[in-house]
């Protein structure tokens, strides 16, 4: 039933024409739109900043960073991400 909500409210979008937002705060609150949102965006969400991520190391952003970090025993530099992704959820 739970479920059911938050695929029901993910889909209508209730309050996108309304007040120009996708959903409510009380939307996002729903923990059903919660599971919805993560089951079908969390995969997404993880490639597309792993994309971003790999192009930033690529174009030298984190060389600073990685002269200054910890490595693996192979020879990797070693980060930790705080965040990914976003919408309901992403601070788990």
């Amino acid at each position: 039933e739970m479920r059911a909500e938050g695929a029901r409210i993910y889909a209508q979008k209730p309050n996108l024409g309304q007040r120009g937002v996708t959903w409510s705060q009380e939307n996002y609150a729903h923990l059903g739109l919660q599971c919805e949102y993560l089951r079908l965006k969390s995969i997404q969400r993880f490639t597309e900043t792993w994309v971003a991520l790999e192009r930033a190391w690529n174009e030298g952003f984190f060389a600073s960073l990685a002269a200054r970090s910890a490595r693996s025993a192979k020879g990797s530099v070693l980060f930790r991400v705080a965040s990914l992704g976003g919408g309901p959820g992403f601070e788990l």
